[in-house]
């Protein structure tokens, strides 16, 4: 007794051209382009003017010399939260499909969910799982907010995303 089996395999067969697909879809998030060259406001008056992209440095991984902590507005967010914040905006709808296949699409909602992410980590001082040092209390007295990183808004709106495809 003889079984045959025949199958489509059309579906199947463009998985595998995808999954073997060389170019890898990149989405950057940060302070990127012409606007971390800009001035940051809080030091025009200085002597040393420093661009947003070096205040932006500065605060994501703390300057001890000069005693400013570790205020991470880009990595502990993405890292702590950007996962969960797909998971509820895809609700249910395959996330690798939608890589796999719409790739474009994907990476676009991506970078405007990490995004996101990042400003809400600015309303929050810091990701759900890790919160900002508080201002020295001396600094803070000179302040016209005690939210952190935000008197200025300069940073927070500095924050964009972009794609790309890398061979």
């Amino acid at each position: 007794m003889e079984i045959t089996f025949k199958a489509k395999t059309n579906k199947l067969d463009k998985l595998i051209r995808k999954l073997n697909d060389t170019k890898t879809l990149c989405v950057e998030v940060g302070i990127l382009g012409p606007q971390a060259r800009q001035i940051h406001p809080s030091t025009a008056e200085d002597e040393k003017k420093y661009p947003v992209g070096r205040i932006g440095r500065i605060h994501e991984y703390g300057e001890p010399k000069v005693n400013i902590p570790e205020r991470s507005f880009l990595r502990w967010p993405i890292w702590d939260d950007l996962f969960w914040s797909l998971v509820q905006r895809y609700q249910g709808k395959s996330i690798v499909w939608n890589l796999l296949f719409e790739r474009a699409n994907f990476a676009a909602m991506l970078g405007a969910t990490a995004v996101q992410v990042v400003q809400d980590a600015f309303d929050r001082g810091g990701s759900t799982k890790r919160t900002w040092k508080a201002l020295n209390p001396k600094y803070a007295r000179t302040k016209t907010t005690q939210q952190i990183l935000v008197e200025t808004e300069t940073l927070r709106r500095s924050i964009g995303f972009r794609m790309g495809e890398n061979a």
